[in-house]
């Protein structure tokens, strides 16, 4: 490999305009006068509150893109909760905490911070953060969920899980690791981190024990040391004038996509690169119905798919007959 280039690090929050969030401020479910279900960024690319599900009443805290056709969903907290009622509410409390009460009487804490925060911000890319005073002590983007986004990395030795589908946003079948060792790997869920259970990799292990992936403002996707040397390169740069951000699809595929602006006003979304595997699992399904083949000839044709190896029970759950 040739040697290592040294490129720029990523902005710091700062350089994205924010929205202050004082202490004592709330969000609720049932917002009624100046009350809130969600706080906008500056440029209403993102809000930041209670994303409403398909099911009436029914709502998760998270970060979305309200100005997609989608409301695409960036970020969630405790995914794998059960979704919230009415009555819920979000309150950056006078102490420093940012507690989820449900009804009122339950308490959970959404950030992880040990600090008491004095304040809030809400940036337009996408990232919610606690501050003690100056200093950052919890950020959404160092605890993604299925998706980075322009600006964000996903650390060393932290892993993106897949959702269920497009609608069910709990964590699923499919997790992409940036391993200690440098290897950024795609594994079914529920393995350990082995040589024979990845179905993709960078194979870049032993090129460093700090690296990150990271996507800039550009679009660009690549591994980086912490010393600020590019390692390996996943996508090349693009257009900076657009929103970008890399997802774990629920299908076990990396898919990048680009948001450009409207006239509307609105921002459209667009597949631009799949790095990663070209087929995963869920790609092997028969792709004819019951009685099709009676009294027909078909053609077809198997594709090898080569390093894959099945997990039990995963993949094992259907019994294939000989009709199959």
């Amino acid at each position: 490999m040739a040697s290592p280039t040294q490129i720029l690090r990523k902005p710091s929050p700062s350089t994205y305009p924010f929205r202050h969030i004082s202490l004592g401020s709330f969000l609720s479910t049932t917002p009624t006068g100046n009350n809130q279900s969600y706080w906008l960024s500056p440029s209403g690319n993102f809000a930041f509150g209670f994303y409403p599900l398909s099911k009436p009443q029914n709502f998760i805290i998270g970060v979305w893109m309200p100005r997609t056709p989608e409301k695409t969903l960036i970020w969630t907290a405790n995914r794998d909760d059960p979704p919230l009622l009415n009555g819920t509410s979000i309150t950056l409390t006078s102490n420093g905490r940012l507690l989820l009460r449900n009804r009122g009487i339950q308490e959970r804490s959404i950030s992880s911070n040990s600090i008491s925060a004095t304040s809030a911000a809400f940036f337009d890319n996408g990232n919610f953060i606690l501050y003690s005073h100056t200093n950052v002590i919890w950020q959404s983007f160092d605890v993604p969920t299925d998706t980075i986004m322009s600006g964000q990395r996903l650390l060393n030795g932290y892993e993106l899980l897949s959702s269920s589908s497009d609608s069910i946003f709990s964590s699923c079948k499919f997790r992409l690791k940036m391993q200690e060792d440098g290897n950024l790997v795609l594994y079914p869920i529920n393995t350990i981190d082995t040589s024979g259970n990845p179905y993709w990799s960078t194979h870049t292990d032993g090129e460093g024990n700090s690296l990150t992936l990271n996507l800039d403002s550009d679009g660009s996707l690549y591994l980086m040391n912490s010393s600020g040397f590019f390692i390996h390169n996943i996508s090349e740069s693009k257009d900076s004038c657009f929103i970008y951000r890399m997802t774990l699809s629920s299908e076990g595929k990396l898919k990048l996509y680009s948001h450009g602006l409207e006239k509307n006003g609105s921002l459209n979304s667009s597949v631009i690169c799949a790095p990663g595997p070209e087929r995963t699992f869920l790609d092997c399904a028969r792709s004819f119905k019951d009685g099709e083949c009676e009294d027909r000839k078909y053609n077809f044709t198997i594709d090898t798919i080569e390093n894959v190896i099945w997990q039990d029970p995963e993949y094992t759950d259907d019994i294939v007959t000989e009709d199959d």
